[in-house]
C-alpha cells in the first residue's frame, strides 16, 4: 500500500498519552492516515520502465516491488537516480559525439548476435559519403561536420524505430535489421530514401551553378583541377538468411568491401549480398 516513517510516528509514541491517541481513531483515522503513498511494480519489471515509473511521480520517495503480489523490497529515490546517472554515463560512452548515434560497441554488439544466431533473418547496411575527403578539403571540415550532422538527423527521422542506427565513425554509419521480428521494412528502399533526403538537403552547399552541372570543380591531392559530382551516400547491403553458413566478422568485414565497391560504381548508389546456406 505504501510506506510508513518513524518520524510521523514519534511525536506519539515519545509523548505522553501518545499511544493512547495513536489507538484513538477519531484522532489518528487509524495507520492508514500515516500511509506515503509509492507507485508499486514487479520485480521482473524491464530497467527502463521502472525508469519511467519514478520520473511520472516525481512526488515519490521511490518505487515498491512486488514478486506474485507480495512485498520484495523498495529502491529509494536516491538509489534511482544513481541508475538514472550510470545509464546516462554509460549512453554517453557508447554514443558518438557528433551524430548523438549509437557507437561501435553497440553497433558490434548487434553484429555479433545476429552472426551468432544462424536460424535469424537479419540485414545490415553499411552507409558512407561518396568524394567525401575531396569536399572536405575543399569545403572544410566544418562544413563537412555540418553534412555529417544532417545526415544522422535524416537517418533519425526517416528510419524506421524497429531498425537500429549507429555511426562508425566519420562518413561511415550502420543499419541493422532482424527480419525475424520485423518483416515490413525494405532496407533498400529505406536507404534509397535516406540517399534522396541528403542530397536535397545538400542543395544550399553548393552554388547555383554547382547545382546546375551536378558537378563542382577543385583541386584533387597532387594539386590537379578536377571535377567531381556533388556529395551523396552509397549503401551496401548484406542479407543474413536463415540457416546461412556461418561466417565470421572478418568474412562479413571482407564480402562488405567488396560490397561496397560495387555500390559506388551503381547508378542507384545500393549494392547488395546474400549469405545463404
Amino acid at each position: 500500500l505504501g510506506i510508513i516513517h518513524e518520524r510521523d510516528l514519534k511525536k506519539y509514541i515519545y509523548s505522553p498519552f501518545g499511544r493512547e491517541l495513536l489507538a484513538n481513531k477519531s484522532v489518528t483515522h487509524g495507520i492508514r492516515s500515516f500511509i506515503s503513498r509509492n507507485p508499486v511494480t514487479d520485480i521482473g519489471t524491464a530497467q527502463d520502465k521502472i525508469l519511467e515509473i519514478f520520473i511520472n511521480n516525481p512526488e515519490s520517495e521511490g518505487v515498491i516491488f512486488v514478486k506474485d503480489m507480495q512485498y520484495f523490497g523498495f529502491l529509494n529515490a536516491k538509489s534511482l537516480l544513481s541508475v538514472i546517472n550510470e545509464k546516462q554515463i554509460a549512453a554517453a560512452r557508447d554514443t558518438n559525439p557528433l551524430s548523438g548515434l549509437p557507437g561501435n560497441r553497440l553497433i558490434h554488439a548487434f553484429t555479433d548476435n545476429l552472426l551468432n544466431e544462424p536460424a535469424s533473418h537479419g540485414f545490415l547496411a553499411y552507409l558512407d559519403f561518396d568524394h567525401f575527403k575531396p569536399f572536405n578539403d575543399h569545403f572544410g571540415f566544418r562544413q563537412g561536420d555540418r553534412a555529417i550532422s544532417m545526415f544522422a538527423r535524416i537517418l533519425r527521422e526517416v528510419v524506421p524505430a524497429e531498425i537500429f542506427v549507429g555511426h562508425i565513425g566519420g562518413d561511415d554509419f550502420f543499419l541493422g535489421l532482424n527480419a525475424s521480428l520485423h518483416h515490413q521494412f525494405g532496407l533498400a528502399e529505406i536507404a534509397d530514401s535516406v540517399r534522396q533526403h541528403f542530397e536535397t538537403e545538400l542543395m544550399p552547399f553548393f552554388t547555383p551553378d554547382e547545382r546546375a552541372k551536378k558537378t563542382y570543380a577543385t583541386v584533387d591531392r597532387a594539386g590537379n583541377p578536377v571535377e567531381l559530382p556533388l556529395l551523396s551516400v552509397s549503401a551496401a547491403i548484406i542479407e543474413l538468411t536463415p540457416g546461412r553458413k556461418k561466417i565470421d566478422a572478418d568474412a562479413l568485414s571482407l564480402l562488405l568491401a567488396q560490397t561496397k565497391k560495387r555500390a559506388k560504381l551503381s547508378a542507384s548508389r545500393i549494392a547488395s549480398a546474400t549469405v545463404e546456406s
